[in-house]
């Protein structure tokens, strides 16, 4: 781990957060909040939540067509 460790707040975007992962190569965030620790994701908790959030608007996108 990093000194000081890297965190990210409940409010870190998904992408911002990827891109963070990516950009220093982490596997894991510690996520902070007023100085408290709320969880601990992985690049897997945030890769699954992504393709959900595509998967539902590729669903939605599909909708509208239909109903067009």
């Amino acid at each position: 781990m990093t000194s000081p460790a890297v965190t990210v707040e409940p409010a870190t975007s998904i992408d911002e957060a990827l891109a963070m992962m990516t950009r220093r190569r982490f596997r894991h965030f510690p996520v902070v909040e007023d100085g408290t620790l709320v969880a601990f994701i992985s690049i897997g908790d945030l890769v699954k939540r992504k393709i959900d959030e595509v998967q539902h608007e590729a669903e939605a996108l599909r909708n509208y067509i239909q109903a067009v």
